[in-house]
């Protein structure tokens, strides 16, 4: 079912087209607000001495409401305040990696607009970014941080569909370039399923 959904996302994002118009973007938030994000297997970091990979459960929210962005400014629309992970190997090898620096901002972006398919309405997949990411990973001795870049869509079956495009984190032993997609689903406080929706 999680690789349906991976394919039916990507499939959308392949028929639609980035609409990048000079005003205001205002986009309106509803489900949630609790969120809890599980990785499609493994989420990777490539560096120049190899490839650092781990599966990666976060956990946060996404408040409620209407935000408007100005090209291209950011505006906060909720934080990752937890997470976990495991499975971590770096070259293929077991090692441990530690996420750091939370909680991590969400933020909307107008900076690419909305996407809109081929009649130019909205589809709902939005840009948005989470700002200071950070992980140190023990098999490099090195500390990850930067801002990760991504695309978050309509649930199918009550599942948000989170696509990492390609974020570079700077690091001590150079840059990683990080890549991966989540399942994200959203919750009410009392704990009823509330998935995300985007207008």
């Amino acid at each position: 079912m999680k690789r349906l959904m991976l394919a039916l996302f990507i499939g959308a994002l392949s028929a639609l087209t980035i609409a990048a118009p000079a005003s205001a973007i205002t986009a309106t938030f509803t489900g949630g607000p609790n969120i809890t994000a599980v990785s499609n297997g493994q989420v990777r970091t490539a560096i120049s001495l190899g490839t650092l990979a781990c599966n990666v459960t976060l956990t946060g929210t996404v408040n409620p409401g209407t935000y408007t962005t100005n090209p291209p400014a950011l505006v906060a629309i909720g934080s990752v305040t937890g997470g976990s992970l495991s499975n971590c190997t770096f070259n293929g090898s077991p090692t441990t990696v530690t996420l750091q620096g939370l909680p991590w901002t969400i933020a909307a972006t107008s900076a690419t607009a909305f996407l809109r398919d081929a009649g130019g309405n909205i589809t709902g997949i939005l840009p948005i970014v989470i700002l200071g990411v950070t992980f140190f990973s023990s098999a490099t001795g090195c500390t990850f941080r930067g801002n990760v870049n991504t695309l978050i869509g309509q649930a199918v079956s009550g599942v948000n569909p989170l696509t990492i495009l390609p974020s570079v984190l700077s690091g001590g032993c150079g840059n990683g370039t990080l890549t991966g997609s989540f399942n994200v689903t959203g919750r009410t406080s009392g704990g009823a399923a509330s998935p995300i929706v985007i207008r």
